[in-house]
């Protein structure tokens, strides 16, 4: 049986026994506060970013946007005038702009630079009329210095007009038949009704891609004093050019842009005592040329225009180069086209 709680013995059982009292929760699980808030009378220092936070705080939106704009026109200037004193500073004195023309015609039709007469013999030759060597003018049989200086000029004139001139390469024959003897002009304006012309004067088919650094030529000048066969005392002038055309091509290596003809004129004036006034001046007696790297359709058709690569005639043309860019040679008896 269960008569109560047993005590061990030699306990002494007290006669009243007290409930232990639990002490205070923070004795048990202190707490530890920080100073400043334990000390009443320490107070921790704001510092800028915290005084600015509380400034703000305590202004409205308005006065928020106003600083903010303030600020941001406050940074604009100051950067301009940071750019300003940069450009202010000295700087290394620029080179002079060039002023060497470069012709259009030096960069082809790829884009890249070239040189359409390098590799050939137009090379060598001069510009236009320029390649064409004139003697001195001097007394000629019945002829003065002053007339033969005056014919070669106009037979200068003649080439210029015919093979380098805009005018006669669109269309316009008028400049170049204007120098001849009014007696002689009819028959000049009928060779324009054929390809006669070709012979002694240069028209480019239209839309032909031409650069812009000109004709080439090299040839020569001679005359003497003879009689035509009507007996009419003459000064005779003869001229034997090469002319060289550049065309834009995708590839002008070689030559490949290049279109030659090469010309044998005889020119007579006749002795201002010999003739009636109609007749004085500048007459054209024959003429003979022969082309190279021409397309021949066109030719036919009385304009000059590049050959294309896969002409049936191109390599007769090519047969007869060497005596077409040499006017010290013969002149081929003979047409390739």
């Amino acid at each position: 049986m269960n008569d109560g709680p047993r005590t061990p013995p030699g306990t002494d059982v007290p006669t009243t026994a007290a409930a232990p009292v639990p002490g205070p929760v923070a004795d048990r699980h202190p707490v530890r506060l920080p100073d400043w808030f334990r000390d009443a009378q320490t107070e921790k220092p704001l510092d800028r970013r915290d005084r600015l936070r509380v400034w703000l705080a305590n202004r409205d939106r308005k006065v928020v946007a106003t600083v903010t704009i303030g600020l941001s026109v406050l940074l604009l200037v100051t950067a301009g005038w940071m750019v300003s004193r940069v450009n202010a500073l000295p700087r290394a004195a620029e080179p002079e702009p060039t002023t060497t023309v470069v012709p259009t015609s030096a960069v082809g039709s790829t884009g890249r630079k070239v040189d359409y007469f390098a590799g050939t013999p137009a090379a060598a030759y001069l510009p236009g009329a320029a390649g064409i060597t004139t003697p001195p003018a001097r007394a000629e049989g019945p002829f003065t210095a002053a007339q033969v200086r005056d014919a070669l000029a106009t037979v200068q004139q003649a080439l210029t007009e015919g093979r380098l001139d805009r005018s006669m390469a669109s269309g316009d024959i008028e400049p170049f038949v204007a120098l001849f003897a009014p007696a002689a002009q009819p028959e000049i304006r009928a060779d324009f009704t054929s390809d006669v012309f070709l012979n002694y004067a240069t028209r480019i088919v239209t839309g032909a891609d031409r650069p812009r650094d000109g004709t080439r030529a090299k040839g020569r000048l001679t005359y003497r004093a003879t009689r035509g066969t009507d007996g009419v005392r003459v000064l005779e002038i003869t001229t034997n050019v090469t002319w060289v055309y550049a065309f834009e091509v995708v590839e002008p290596a070689g030559g490949a842009g290049l279109v030659a003809v090469r010309d044998e004129v005889v020119w007579h004036v006749p002795h201002p005592a010999d003739v009636p006034a109609p007749s004085r001046g500048l007459w054209l007696v024959s003429a003979r040329a022969v082309p190279n790297n021409v397309d021949c359709a066109e030719l036919k058709r009385g304009f000059l225009d590049v050959a294309h690569p896969l002409d049936l005639h191109l390599p007769d043309q090519k047969a007869q180069a060497d005596a077409v860019y040499d006017p010290e040679q013969p002149l081929p008896t003979a047409a390739a086209c």
